[in-house]
């Protein structure tokens, strides 16, 4: 297993070679992007394959130039940068393309721009009027573009202003579902307290009426007593004659009901 991951090892390595020799072979065809296809699947063979990062530099470099002489994007930085990030930025290039760090035949042209972006843009005047020229190019840019970016602008807004109207209507649909949930959770409880208090009621109406009838039993019993006693009376003077005594007593017996109840309390 370990002689096969070392075999394979040498078959990426020596493709790798053979891609970065055929970069080479684009480059002085001045097939720059087949140049540089070629170098990054180097690259992707063998990440290790020495000066591999320098000649895609070197090549990139040379597209630059070709495609349109910008010093900015012959040092691979921001339009308008200043002058320590311009130094900076050709110190780390001229380490990458120098003929003496990097063996590719794009190296010697690659290191003159890099030299040449330099030179230019270290000089302040002409610096200076660079820059305006990229100044003006970015506001004319600008300008062309307004009519376009204020008609995005205004559709951005409207699809907010719909976006914002569908959270108001939805949050006052919910407001309304929420506000009816709540009347009918009230009117739940209203129920409820009208149900209770109903029982309530009925709960003290038969109390009530038991206490009713619990007062008039002892009325009821005195008043069957009276009536006993008057029946005996009565019957007793069916039987016999009654004397005036008891004649008396029965005219009173008769007509005064309080005077029985107060003689004769039923116990």
């Amino acid at each position: 297993m370990a002689s096969t991951m070392s075999k394979n090892k040498k078959t990426h390595k020596a493709a790798a070679v053979k891609a970065l020799t055929d970069a080479e072979a684009y480059f002085k065809l001045q097939k720059l992007d087949s140049a540089i296809k070629e170098a990054t699947q180097a690259k992707n063979l063998d990440p290790n394959l020495p000066n591999v990062d320098n000649f895609i530099t070197a090549y990139k470099i040379h597209i630059a130039m070709s495609f349109k002489k910008n010093w900015y994007v012959v040092l691979d930085i921001p339009e308008c940068s200043h002058l320590s990030i311009i130094k900076k930025r050709f110190r780390a290039l001229a380490l990458m393309v120098h003929p003496d760090k990097n063996l590719s035949a794009a190296a010697e042209d690659a290191f003159k721009h890099v030299k040449d972006a330099l030179d230019f843009l270290s000089d302040p005047v002409r610096k200076e009027d660079y820059d305006k020229s990229f100044m003006s190019k970015n506001k004319a840019f600008a300008a062309a573009k307004m009519p376009e970016t204020t008609a995005a602008a205004r559709k951005a807004a409207e699809a907010a202003a719909a976006a914002r109207a569908r959270k108001a209507a939805m949050e006052a649909f919910a407001a309304k579902v929420a506000a009816e949930r709540k009347a009918a959770a009230r009117a739940a409880a209203l129920e409820a307290e009208l149900a209770a208090a109903k029982r309530k009621l009925a709960a003290e109406t038969a109390a009530a009426s038991r206490k009713a009838a619990e007062d008039a039993a002892p009325a009821a019993a005195k008043e069957a007593a009276a009536a006993a006693a008057r029946s005996a009376i009565n019957a007793r003077k069916l039987r016999e004659p009654m004397s005036e005594l008891e004649y008396g007593i029965y005219l009173i017996m008769k007509y005064s009901q309080n005077y029985m109840e107060r003689r004769f309390p039923v116990r």
